[in-house]
């Protein structure tokens, strides 16, 4: 329902921009842009670049994360982010290493510090009598969708409850051990509410850059002039292309300007190990190719704006590069829930290639007349097949 209201929100805005043709005067400002990243992408990677690609990968085993190959397939179900236990045992305790969202939490814990603080920040979303409802699966019910309480069903108007508001309420219990638990149930539900990749990938790169027991004050005044700690992707995403801007005008790296990524064309950019590419899922933006989505941040970017419209963003940090076999892996976190590696195509100069896989095989018989059917099952049949649109080279 959240990814309905949203395109309507955002439908008028973006449409255009689906059939936007790349504008001629852009054309020498990108090929300023390729020769950049050409440039740096034939360099042995800093030393940063490799403490975030490996800080990535322990991150997915430490996690025990899903691993999808190169055809899309998940072929590994690891821990997901609601989970308390990864798997049954004889007894009923559990390693805090086994909580997906313990783990969570720790990502979150980089942009806001205690545990009090990312309550304050993560809200919980409730829907109007979502639990007092039979679910019956009817036809004539299937459209009827709930409204998040105290808010519209749209994006921009519907108000969260702080999950901190839940464990306020949790304290009113007499035996502590209630308590507890209804404390880790309140978040254990904010993180399932909350979008956590751009969380993890900001996790990342803090731990990378300046270690584990960076203060918080720190972190923001290191994110100001090197890279945007956020939630979301499209602030590092924007700078990127901010940056990018900046090297294009004197032909090489800016002086002055210390952010870690440029943005780069990812089908003509040989990738490297801490790279971030990225991919988007604007649902108006779905048949726009990768390079008109770049010429609207661009646009956005040149035109002062303080962050780009195209918003809902995902980025992997580029982990390994398998040049033998032509493949390279990323992680991402909040990947189907988990911290999860994959396994990309590239070509023979090790250059992106489209992830395709068809679906000629999967000869599943429909669903009933009347049945409703998720979105995400009339999609493609690989995990790997995205709008990946923009690569984020480490300078």
């Amino acid at each position: 329902m959240r990814a309905i209201a949203f395109s309507t929100i955002v439908a008028a805005g973006l449409c255009s921009a689906a059939a936007m043709a790349q504008p001629a005067d852009t054309k020498p400002f990108w090929q300023r842009v390729q020769k950049i990243c050409d440039s740096t992408a034939v360099a042995t990677p800093n030393e940063i670049a490799t403490r975030i690609a490996q800080t990535a990968l322990d991150e997915h085993y430490r996690f025990g994360g899903h691993q999808i190959d190169a055809n899309g397939r998940l072929f590994r179900f690891g821990l997901v982010e609601a989970e308390q236990e990864e798997s049954d045992r004889d007894d009923d305790e559990a390693r805090l290493g086994d909580l997906g969202w313990w783990q969570v939490l720790k990502y979150w814990r980089a942009l806001y510090g205690s545990n009090a603080r990312i309550a304050a920040r993560l809200r919980v979303w409730g829907y109007e009598e979502a639990s007092a409802s039979r679910n019956d699966d009817k036809p004539e019910t299937a459209g009827d969708d709930r409204a998040p309480l105290h808010g519209e069903a749209t994006v921009a108007d519907a108000i969260k409850i702080p999950a901190a508001d839940l464990i306020k309420l949790g304290r009113h219990a007499d035996d502590p051990d209630t308590a507890e638990v209804l404390r880790q149930a309140a978040f254990r539900a904010a993180i399932i509410d909350n979008p956590w990749s751009g969380a993890f990938i900001s996790y990342v790169v803090k731990t990378a850059a300046l270690g584990d027991t960076a203060d918080l004050p720190h972190v923001q005044d290191f994110s100001k002039t090197r890279f945007p700690f956020s939630g979301a992707h499209r602030h590092y995403i924007f700078a990127a292309f901010k940056t990018s801007i900046a090297d294009a005008a004197i032909g090489e790296k800016a002086p002055g300007d210390a952010h870690f990524y440029r943005a780069c064309p990812p089908s003509t950019t040989r990738p490297r190990i801490g790279d971030l590419i990225c991919y988007h899922r604007e649902p108006s933006l779905a048949g726009a190719s990768d390079g008109t989505v770049r010429e609207r941040i661009l646009s956005e970017a040149r035109s002062g704006q303080g962050e780009t419209s195209v918003s809902r963003n995902h980025c992997d940090v580029v982990v390994h590069i398998d040049r033998k076999a032509q493949k390279m892996y990323v992680v991402g976190g909040n990947v189907q829930q988990s911290v999860t590696v994959k396994k990309l195509r590239l070509r023979r100069d090790l250059k992106f290639a489209a992830n395709r896989s068809g679906c000629g095989d999967w000869t599943l018989p429909p669903p009933s007349k009347g049945t409703p059917v998720g979105p995400a099952l009339m999609q493609s049949c690989s995990l790997n097949e995205k709008k990946w649109f923009v690569l984020l080279q480490m300078r």
